[in-house]
């Protein structure tokens, strides 16, 4: 079942109006689903579904025209969800976010609709606004594009719960250079209870200096719960080097994590101390 099908009423007897999207051009629904939908249906939605959100989501004419989205949502519940339209404090939604991974991986590809239903965005316009702030060139992540990618890697793992590794994926350890993949592939391979691997990746972004903080964090936390002090200390001393030489002092949370990071070495030390 494709995923608009799910927007078909399933009873002919309903009164609302039964669409075939498949007898409607491809074309055309690409255009509308670029194109904002009225004004009356959109404050119709806002008032009925959204009411509360932080920012009201992108709603195309195709939506309007070509779904029976709204006797779905009453049946199914609302999508995109109030969190999906709450910024992070770096002024990024979490489609945003998605958007970046997305246009990392795939190359000429057609924008998938869930930008629209699941993040409330309109692909192109915000493809568009990213790029203008620095997130994008050529449609692909910048530098600052990958810090975003990798501070809120939740984003990616919520999207895709199916989302697994499996030791064969990561028998020869130098394919994955990405920081980003690196750290996602960890995260799942704690989840499965590789925690042998999970470091091996982890020290890996380490030791290229990795100028965000999951994988030192990561790190510090396996080492205390295995009581090895030493390689806590070790880790907590490189992103404290780190952040203070290689992450600019214009970026916002640089002095808040230094702070955590010296004060979760102090505490180390002393627990080395009475070991």
């Amino acid at each position: 079942m494709g995923f608009f099908d799910a927007f078909k009423p399933k009873d002919t007897s309903s009164s609302s109006k039964i669409i075939d999207r498949k007898s409607i051009p491809a074309e055309q629904i690409d255009k509308m689903q670029r194109i904002k939908a009225s004004n009356c249906y959109r404050q119709r939605l806002y008032k009925t579904f959204y009411k509360g959100y932080p920012e009201m989501p992108f709603i195309s004419q195709d939506r309007e025209l070509n779904t029976n989205w709204i006797e779905q949502a009453k049946m199914f519940g609302v999508t995109p969800t109030k969190e999906a339209m709450t910024r992070y404090s770096d002024g990024l939604l979490p489609g945003h976010v998605y958007l970046l991974y997305w246009l990392k991986k795939y190359t000429n590809q057609k924008a998938p609709s869930y930008f629209e239903y699941k993040y409330g965005i309109d692909f192109y316009k915000e493809k568009k606004l990213l790029t203008q702030n620095g997130y994008l060139e050529n449609s692909k992540p910048t530098h600052k594009g990958e810090l975003a990618i990798n501070t809120h890697h939740d984003v990616i793992v919520k999207h895709d719960s199916k989302f697994q590794v499996t030791l064969s994926d990561n028998a020869d350890l130098s394919k994955l250079k990405d920081p980003a993949d690196i750290n996602l592939n960890a995260r799942e391979l704690e989840k499965q209870g590789d925690i042998d691997t999970a470091i091996t990746l982890y020290e890996k972004n380490v030791s290229h200096r990795f100028v965000g903080n999951y994988p030192y964090d990561r790190l510090a936390i396996i080492y205390r719960k295995k009581k090895d002090y030493a390689n806590e200390i070790r880790v907590l001393k490189t992103a404290i080097d780190v952040f203070t030489h290689d992450v600019p002092v214009t970026r916002s949370d640089r002095s808040v994590k230094l702070t955590r990071f010296k004060e979760r070495l102090a505490k180390a030390k002393k627990l080395k101390m009475n070991n």
